[in-house]
């Protein structure tokens, strides 16, 4: 970007004949300088563009919108992971207040879950079918997924967690688990993959 630069520079000021453009003149260092702080800006700009479109950001306009949704930290998920979810959060229009527009909000906050409407009873039921990401416990889940999810219907969540029937046919003693180090909340989580 440098040469391209100087080059265009070199080419404005040569009609003029009022500068000597040989190489090693006063006027050649300080167009040169010129090109260096131009190639530095085109770089910048370079980096500015990629990152203000989610489908090429890779660095702060993934982080800065991971912000601005008031994501947890979710730096460890792949790229493409939050990427995914940052697109179904901010693709949520007051359109998509139907059962398919819920469940892409469900999918929003990391969530992959089939809704059940039981319109006599104005009830959903929202079951689990896998999670997109790390998230810090069911409760936060529950709470992010009701501000999505119409607030006169009462929800019943199943994330197929880890019940005591499971826990006892694993039939470990207190000092293997132990060893495990969880929080109550990770151990729900992931219990079930132990």
């Amino acid at each position: 970007m440098v040469n391209t630069s100087l080059v265009g520079m070199m080419r404005l000021m040569q009609p003029l004949r009022l500068y000597s453009l040989r190489e090693n003149s006063l006027v050649y260092w300080e167009l040169l300088s010129y090109a260096k702080g131009f190639g530095l800006l085109y770089g910048r700009l370079g980096e500015i563009y990629r990152e203000a479109f989610l489908q090429t950001a890779e660095g702060f306009g993934i982080t800065e919108r991971e912000k601005l949704m008031n994501f947890p930290a979710n730096s460890k998920l792949p790229l493409e992971t939050r990427r995914e979810l940052l697109r179904y959060t901010l693709s949520m229009a007051p359109r998509d207040y139907n059962l398919e527009g819920m469940e892409n909000g469900l999918h929003s906050i990391g969530l992959d879950a089939k809704i059940q409407e039981n319109r006599e009873e104005e009830k959903l039921s929202i079951t689990s079918e896998g999670f997109l990401g790390n998230f810090i416990s069911y409760d936060r889940l529950k709470r992010d997924a009701l501000r999505i999810l119409p607030a006169h219907l009462e929800v019943d969540f199943e994330f197929g967690s880890f019940t005591w029937e499971k826990f006892e046919a694993k039939d470990w003693d207190f000092d293997r688990l132990d060893k495990r180090d969880f929080t109550w909340d990770e151990f729900e989580v992931v219990g079930e993959a132990l």
